[in-house]
């Protein structure tokens, strides 16, 4: 069971303010959600199963114009390097 003190430490991590009502919702739904984890302890032959380094795969792919219309979309951009729209960096 999950404590009343986890659920609090808990919201201050997420920095979320939760009435006692939300705070009984959610320590509901965590114990339904580590309910299905201890279901999984139950699965015989999991121990042999890999673990996948990423989920989905990177797909690199060259970027290429399909047709004319995405070149004058380009072109209209206000900063633009060939066939390339420029933008602000973002880190």
């Amino acid at each position: 069971m999950i404590s009343r003190e986890e659920i609090d430490n808990l919201a201050n991590l997420a920095r979320l303010e939760l009435d006692d009502t939300q705070k009984e919702s959610l320590t509901k739904d965590l114990e339904s959600i580590l309910g299905y984890f201890e279901q999984l302890k139950e699965v015989e032959g999991l121990d042999k199963v890999e673990a996948a380094n990423h989920v989905a795969p990177n797909v690199i792919r060259e970027d290429k114009i399909i047709n004319e219309s995405n070149q004058k979309l380009v072109e209209a951009a206000p900063k633009h390097n060939g066939q390339y729209v420029r933008v602000k960096k973002i880190l």
